[in-house]
């Protein structure tokens, strides 16, 4: 069961609410679709999330695993932000201008900008390939941090830690070794800004319900 199944069970059963009230209030013809959603048989689409969210009286970040803090805010006085879409992760530095911009996504997050993720050296901190991932520009970090590096005029994603001679640059999958940067070496690293959150895509299939 996926952590958005999880949550949304958990807190329709700590409102006393059954599947069949809930697939009423979404506009499911019944209790099967919250059956198979709570049980990861049936994705949805992203829009979706947020009907869940108001639905459960939660905010769509609780919902998604980004935060424990169920109420959070008052979903009647959420505030959006538009955050560009820039490009992948690996298609270089994110200094852009408008015209430069994929798309743009509503979103509560606080960044600056997102990427989409290339490749499976992340999986193991939940970012698949595909995923979109919001990045607060800042110029350092703290050790153990993911971050958007530079890294010979690419960018990735990394776990950056610091040390006193060398910065290494580890991937969330063993199968990619970790990338040693010592201070006497030319090679420059810069850190394009934080991870503060991915984002799955749900795409609602169609069931015969």
């Amino acid at each position: 069961m996926s952590d958005f199944g999880k949550r949304v069970r958990k807190r329709r059963e700590h409102l006393g609410m059954s599947q069949d009230e809930l697939a009423l209030l979404l506009g499911y013809s019944d209790k099967s679709s919250i059956s198979k959603i709570e049980n990861s048989q049936r994705d949805i689409y992203r829009g979706k999330v947020v009907e869940f969210a108001e639905a459960l009286k939660t905010t769509p970040s609780y919902l998604m695993g980004w935060t424990d803090d169920v109420l959070g805010y008052n979903l009647l006085q959420v505030t959006t932000r538009k955050i560009p879409i820039i490009g992948n992760v690996h298609c270089g530095v994110p200094e852009y201008a408008e015209e430069d911009f994929l798309d743009i996504v509503d979103s509560d997050i606080r960044a600056d900008f997102a990427l989409r993720a290339t490749g499976d050296s992340m999986i193991g901190a939940g970012i698949e390939e595909g995923d979109l991932v919001f990045v607060r520009k800042q110029p350092t970090i703290n050790s153990g941090e993911l971050a958007v590096v530079l890294i010979k005029d690419e960018a990735a994603i990394k776990r950056v830690y610091m040390h006193d001679s060398y910065i290494s640059l580890s991937a969330e999958n063993p199968a990619y070794a970790p990338i040693v940067i010592k201070e006497n070496e030319e090679q420059e690293v810069f850190i394009l800004g934080k991870v503060v959150a991915h984002m799955h895509f749900y795409k609602e299939r169609k069931h015969n319900d």
